[in-house]
């Protein structure tokens, strides 16, 4: 056998040793090209991953995992249903056909969803400096030519808006990125096979090319701990989901508020300070949707925020008629003052200013709030289909009766211009019944018991709760849709909310639709922008809605805040407040 003395056995076969000796390393070489190609394959045609492209010390990210998942989710809304309705439709079609958003929202946005894109994200990168510097993107399956058709009228109104602007096209490894520069404004945008980027800064997103071939630049989100203990509070199928570090943004944007002659509470600022991350998202579940906020705190802020199960004292009075059950623990302000400036239209703060010689007659001032009365304050809202107006419960937990009733008797000592106080003994509880001359259709009163105040605008429910034995349980409580909206709350300590959304957009809205439609003839502004007579019919809308529920409780590391519903209770207060700013800004703009 000569040379040939050691042979190795293999699938049946012989091969000599000098023959392994070449076999072994021309396979060892196979390996590792078949490994750069697949790495080359996955950095130059895979999908988007955000939290692998940006940067660990990121503001902040917005992702839409699923956008082809969120809208066939979306399908199954009590809002979509209600804008399926055909008298929905027919109402919307002239305040639609009003709206006139800039060609890059009325062109490009449906153009590029029409594309099918995947994991949608825009992150905050940093705030500091004359400009914040963002990266956005998305992954797709369309050629360079379909996203420029896309985009075109996006482009063609940044031309119109910048025409001093100037465009170029920069190299970076195999990608082409686009540029556009105006004095300080900069756009930058890459398009790669499945993948589309667009930046506010060139090297901002040369990183990100960089990091989505595999190159390393620098620690990202994928690995930050902290993003993955807030996210993991969050539920696993969402439509939206945010990571957020506040205070970047604090230290950025409080110096400015102050230089602008806002007011800085350095306490308040202190404590926001210290909030580690804020997590959010988004789900639709079923008919309903669901808002998930997860606020990382520090240990000192979560021993000082838990406490005891919230105690709801007002859900033994709840009824069929209740339109809105809320609990909640605050803070008592150690320090009050009142700015000389502060708008005050119905005299309140007069008022309190008045009292406070009589308080401090008492040995008392408003910053022992906290030692008169307990955290725990509570509100019920009862609406009858046969009532005119809504009727209001009210009660704050006492922890010292004495102090409490020092503090009734000089607040109600001098009321505010117009009213009589008229004190009464009833069982127990101190009546006090505020009389305004028959001026308004309310009677307000407090009852001051050794537990709770309780307040509302109906002196007689007000007696009669006083009077009273406090019932097992309410009716409402007998309600299979408010039993599921508790279950789903959970054991909230800092806050808990129930709305009835059908009862009330049957009592508002059925009241106040026919003054609507009488009320636009005599308003040509209006006329403009709804047509009155094809307003929806109360039950077109009311037969989708169900009741929104809403619970904050304290946890391990940080606060949970939790909502659900046709609407949440965050979007009906955003809802709220941003019409309140419309309006507001309408009036001011137009004096």
């Amino acid at each position: 056998m000569g040379g040939c003395a050691l042979t190795l056995r293999w699938g049946g076969g012989e091969t000599s040793a000098s023959m392994k000796r070449i076999l072994v390393p021309v396979l060892v070489v196979l390996a590792v090209v078949v490994g750069w190609l697949m790495v080359k394959r996955g950095g130059a045609g895979g999908g988007v991953e955000p939290e692998v492209l940006v940067s660990a010390d990121a503001v902040a990210l917005l992702e839409i995992p699923d956008p082809a998942g969120s809208g066939n989710r979306w399908k199954g809304t009590a809002l979509a249903a209600i804008g399926a309705e055909p008298e929905m439709k027919a109402f919307l079609e002239r305040p639609l056909s009003r709206l006139k958003p800039g060609a890059e929202l009325s062109g490009a946005i449906p153009k590029v969803w029409a594309l099918g894109p995947k994991r949608m994200f825009a992150a905050l990168v940093s705030v500091e400096g004359t400009r914040p510097r963002w990266v956005a993107g998305f992954e797709h399956k369309a050629t360079k030519a379909e996203l420029d058709a896309a985009l075109a009228d996006a482009r063609s109104a940044l031309l119109t808006r910048r025409p001093a602007g100037k465009a170029d096209l920069v190299r970076h490894g195999d990608v082409t990125i686009e540029t556009f520069t105006d004095g300080g404004f900069v756009l930058c945008a890459a398009w790669l096979p499945r993948a589309y980027f667009i930046a506010s800064d060139l090297e901002e997103l040369k990183r990100v090319l960089d990091r989505r071939a595999g190159k390393v630049t620098g620690e990202t989100l994928a690995g930050n701990a902290l993003r993955k203990r807030v996210l993991s509070r969050l539920p696993q199928q969402v439509e939206t989901r945010l990571y957020l570090r506040p205070a970047p943004l604090i230290d950025r944007f409080s110096p400015l508020v102050a230089a602008a002659g806002g007011a800085i509470d350095e306490r308040q600022l202190a404590e926001l300070r210290k909030v580690e991350a804020v997590a959010a998202s988004t789900a639709f579940e079923g008919a309903n949707l669901r808002d998930t906020i997860f606020v990382a705190l520090p240990a000192d802020l979560v021993a000082r925020s838990k406490r005891g199960e919230l105690r709801q004292p007002l859900r033994a009075y709840a009824s069929a008629s209740t339109l809105m059950l809320y609990s909640a623990a605050i803070e008592w302000p150690e320090k009050v003052e009142f700015a000389p400036d502060a708008p005050d239209p119905l005299g309140l703060l007069e008022w309190l200013r008045s009292a406070l010689p009589r308080l401090a007659a008492r040995g008392l001032g408003l910053d022992r709030l906290g030692e008169a009365f307990g955290q725990e304050v509570a509100m019920l809202v009862d609406w009858k289909a046969s009532e005119f107006q809504p009727s209001l419960l009210g009660s704050i937990e006492v922890r010292n009766a004495t102090l409490a009733s020092g503090f009734c008797e000089a607040l109600l000592d001098n009321p505010v211009a117009g009213l009589a106080v008229r004190r009464e003994k009833v069982g127990a509880a101190d009546l006090f019944t505020l009389s305004t001359g028959g001026r308004v259709r309310v009677t307000p009163g407090f009852a001051l018991t050794s537990e709770r105040l309780l307040f509302g605008l109906d002196a007689a429910r007000l007696r009669a709760v006083a009077a009273g034995p406090v019932p097992e349980a309410g009716t409402l409580e007998q309600s299979e849709s408010f039993r599921q909206a508790l279950g789903s709350a959970g054991a909230p300590d800092r806050a808990f909310a129930y709305l009835d959304l059908k009862g009330l957009f049957d009592r508002a809205y059925g009241f106040g639709r026919p003054f609507l439609v009488m009320g636009a003839g005599f308003m040509p502004g209006v006329s403009k922008w709804i047509e009155a007579g094809k307003l929806p019919g109360t039950e077109t809308v009311s037969r989708h809605l169900g009741p929104v529920v809403f619970s904050q409780k304290t946890v391990e590391d940080g606060m949970l805040l939790e909502s659900s519903g046709p609407l949440t209770l965050n979007q009906l207060a955003f809802a709220g407040a941003a019409g309140a700013a419309v309006s507001a800004a309408r009036g001011y703009f137009t004096r």
